[in-house]
């Protein structure tokens, strides 16, 4: 089904995320905090945010 295809890329996606901000941080020593910072994964955090949309949509329908 689609829906179950997008929520598992979606999942995929914030793991990959999460993984990339914690290397930062411990490379860093700071958090993610400035665009320049995510630029290197800037397509992945737009895909995700895309996916959450779509899926926060159809939660909404759904729970009405």
């Amino acid at each position: 089904e689609r829906r179950t295809r997008l929520r598992l890329e979606k999942r995929i996606l914030q793991r990959s995320l999460r993984r990339y901000e914690g290397n930062f941080e411990y490379i860093k020593g700071r958090k993610v905090k400035y665009r320049r910072d995510i630029a290197p994964v800037k397509d992945l955090y737009q895909r995700y945010k895309e996916l959450k949309d779509i899926v926060n949509q159809w939660d909404g329908v759904n729970s009405k």
